[in-house]
């Protein structure tokens, strides 16, 4: 497979280990390397692990009354990423692990979520090596297609918010300030650099 399939399928991994599984995201941590280079057994592993997150999730939100918004952690930053770009240029698991980022500062910033864990994920992410085109994208434009996401209800966003690693919380109240710091964090990050496809 394409490195860059790989990293999309990672980043999924990634989102169900910090929405669920704390362990799946220690063992991303840990091997880092060996699940890089696709080590049949860690993968495997985290497959399995990865997938019954998501029966997990699904199995008790059928009909889709609330629950089921978890599996959009890192989607509306990422799809506002997306849609600046018309949808070109980066993958969509590769915009929703810089949603993920973006999602998990606004929840650093209102004190829920600690330092060091919200360190755990950027590590990670950067880590992994997803590319974030910085010099292709519009800050205004990725607010704007935010501002169309279909999670918004009267001017707030409706979003869950990593609260630890392995563990989220429901909030109906984010504001777009918060959004608009979470996008100006993505840019002002030195680590992410241009290169080519």
């Amino acid at each position: 497979m394409p490195k860059r399939e790989i990293i999309c399928g990672l980043g999924e991994v990634v989102k169900c280990g910090i929405i669920m599984d704390a362990e799946i995201f220690k063992m991303i941590e840990t091997n880092f390397e060996s699940v890089l280079n696709l080590n049949p057994k860690i993968v495997q592993n985290l497959v399995l692990r990865s997938a019954m997150v998501k029966s997990r999730i699904v199995s008790k939100d059928e009909k889709e009354k609330r629950l089921r918004m978890v599996l959009n952690f890192g989607h509306t930053i990422g799809h506002g990423i997306e849609a600046s770009l018309n949808y070109k240029r980066l993958k969509h698991g590769e915009a929703v692990m810089f949603g993920m980022l973006g999602e998990s500062f606004i929840s650093l910033n209102r004190g829920i979520l600690s330092l060091d864990e919200f360190e755990r994920i950027k590590r990670v992410i950067f880590k992994i090596g997803v590319v974030f085109p910085q010099k292709l994208l519009e800050r205004n434009l990725i607010l704007k297609y935010i501002g169309y996401d279909k999670k918004i209800l009267s001017e707030r966003l409706n979003m869950y918010l990593p609260i630890k690693i392995g563990k989220m919380k429901f909030f109906d109240d984010i504001n777009f300030d918060e959004i608009e710091r979470a996008v100006d964090f993505l840019f002002e990050q030195n680590k992410i650099k241009l290169t080519s496809t």
